[in-house]
């Protein structure tokens, strides 16, 4: 079954509501994506054309000397509008792709999870623990193991330097769905912001690594497994919680 299938034997009024809801909420995030892209790609093209114009000018009254830097900062907005667009053609391909869900024992995970980030976690000094009752999850095992990537990577880009980092992936069967949780003990967000840090290109503190797009993969790997995902955060200093729910198989929420 698709995991964005109603289960069996719900009634077609319920499949109806569903279904509306969920067009409802693809229409809403197409608009919130459109405008957020939008304005995140002027950015860097200001850049490029306020600088050309620099240029432009210097050279019609021969003055050379800061040309250079003023073409390095150009290819540098360049690559900065290069990499937006490649990213939003990954999740464009990501948007269309199709799950092959099947049960993953959380054991099998675990080691997947374990395998590649513990050797990160120890060079920072971190720790990386699993808890929870869930002894299989019903998943693309692929896509999933993406989401746990960028939820973990996540963490490691907002940890606190003056102390060690610590992460426990939390997963619970609770009726028909599989409850998961990130938590971490790293800079937090304020309550404000809380809904914002999944937006694509979105950067609370600059300074930090990456591109601000690992959360809104996250979001979008949740959303085709036909689940839920949000954040929760006591503050700055506090740590951040990430938690997604996801539908059991069918099979599996009727036993």
């Amino acid at each position: 079954m698709n995991a964005a299938e109603a289960p069996a034997g719900s009634n077609p009024g319920a499949r109806e509501a569903s279904l509306e809801r969920q067009l409802a909420e693809a229409r809403q995030e197409l608009e919130s994506f459109t405008y957020s892209v939008s304005h995140d790609l002027k950015s860097p093209l200001h850049t490029i054309k306020g600088f050309v114009e620099i240029v432009l000018e210097d050279l019609a009254v021969g003055r050379t000397q800061s040309t250079r830097d003023d073409l390095l900062r150009v290819r540098e907005a360049a690559d900065i509008l290069q990499g937006q667009l490649e990213t939003i053609l990954e999740l464009s391909r990501l948007g269309r792709s199709t799950l092959e869900p099947q049960h993953m024992p959380v054991a099998e995970l675990w080691e997947r999870v374990r395998r590649r980030w513990a050797p990160v976690f120890e060079c920072v000094g971190g720790r990386l623990e699993l808890a929870g009752s869930a002894r299989s999850v019903w998943c693309d095992p692929a896509k999933f193991s993406a989401l746990l990537d960028h939820l973990l990577d996540n963490a490691l880009s907002f940890r606190r330097p003056e102390q060690p980092l610590q992460v426990q992936l939390l997963l619970d069967e609770e009726g028909a769905s599989l409850k998961g949780q990130v938590r971490d003990n790293g800079r937090g967000v304020p309550a404000e912001h809380l809904e914002r840090i999944f937006d694509l290109f979105r950067k609370l503190n600059p300074e930090t690594r990456g591109r601000g797009v690992g959360l809104s993969f996250a979001r979008k790997l949740v959303a085709l497994h036909g689940g839920r995902i949000r954040a929760e955060s006591g503050g700055l200093g506090t740590g951040l919680c990430i938690h997604f729910e996801l539908p059991l198989a069918a099979g599996r929420a009727r036993e």
